[in-house]
């Protein structure tokens, strides 16, 4: 994975961030939740309206069983 650090700022339902280096995130987004908070719903707020959902889910016991290991990229595309 490649780790970004910032901050984000919410007002109502709209988010915003910047990235730990100053830059700020590409556009600020809309968001809202549902099926009892399990999902995350992101609205970018540009023209095309980009739409990003996420489900909160249990992980399962063989993956949570499995050795990992820890390493992480500083870099790459931004998504926000």
């Amino acid at each position: 994975f490649v780790k970004f650090t910032g901050t984000y700022t919410v007002s109502g339902d709209i988010v915003s961030g910047v990235y730990s280096d100053g830059l700020e995130w590409g556009a600020s987004y809309t968001f809202s939740f549902s099926d009892g908070d399990n999902v995350m719903t992101f609205v970018s707020n540009t023209p095309n309206e980009e739409t990003s959902v996420y489900r909160r889910e249990a992980i399962p016991e063989d993956v949570r069983a499995t050795p990992s290991v820890k390493s992480s990229e500083y870099g790459g595309p931004r998504f926000l």
